[in-house]
């Protein structure tokens, strides 16, 4: 429809008001319900993004899954060397220390010896994927229209490159936020309420929006704070 010039926007649904009293739903009351609300302004739209965008989020996530993939498959590969007492004694197994002692690692059951290996290659194949879809992501936003953004959001400490494309690949136009709270409401980042005269009573924050996002959210409150702002600004 756009294509042929006419105007277009994708409502959403939740947002969309309803009056309790109606009993009747037809496409024709949906209609004509719809264009009243939309010429009374009363309609929210939500923001579509273009084939680019979509590229960008859809490569994005995909090197999500394979890290939450090599999570899995590191986790695995731990719990077979525990359960045969093998304990690396080193302060951290992402190193090429942990490797070589992996290299060393042999059994006396061929059986066993053919699983460990197996896990073993599970995680190489898991980090070689991962190093890929980086490179892979890092070179796809080159021209892209939110590259200056992606910038921006790398001045912010523990926000390196991988993050701020993820999160603006999620988030997209930031400019249909008219203030930092909305955005830290559409994160969910803002404290949940049950308030009722006098009396306030505020919990924790409600978790509330794009599940990807939260994968990639800083971890400090000033951080998340910084973040809102820097991305308002720069809109």
């Amino acid at each position: 429809m756009a294509a042929r010039g006419y105007a277009c926007e994708v409502i959403a649904p939740s947002k969309t008001p309803r009056q309790p009293g109606h009993r009747v739903k037809t496409d024709a009351r949906d209609s004509l319900e719809l264009a009243e609300y939309s010429r009374a302004g009363a309609l929210t739209p939500v923001w579509i993004p273009d084939a680019e965008d979509e590229a960008i989020r859809d490569l994005s996530r995909a090197r999500e899954d394979v890290v939450n993939n090599r999570t899995q498959v590191r986790q695995q590969l731990k719990g077979f060397l525990l359960r045969h007492d093998r304990r690396y004694g080193g302060k951290t197994s992402r190193c090429l220390t942990h490797d070589a002692w992996l290299a060393r690692q042999s059994f006396e059951s061929a059986a066993t010896q053919t699983a460990f290996t197996e896990y073993w290659q599970a995680v190489k194949a898991a980090d070689e994927r991962v190093t890929r879809l980086t490179k892979a992501l890092q070179a796809s936003i080159a021209g892209w229209r939110f590259e200056p953004v992606v910038e921006a959001l790398q001045a912010l400490r523990g926000v390196a490159a991988i993050t701020a494309i993820g999160l603006v690949a999620e988030i997209g136009d930031l400019s249909r936020f008219e203030h930092p709270r909305k955005l830290m409401g559409y994160l969910g980042l803002v404290p949940s309420e049950h308030s009722s005269g006098e009396r306030t009573s505020r919990g924790s924050i409600t978790k509330t929006g794009n599940g990807h996002c939260w994968s990639r959210r800083p971890g400090t409150t000033d951080s998340r704070s910084g973040l809102a702002e820097t991305l308002t600004s720069r809109t």
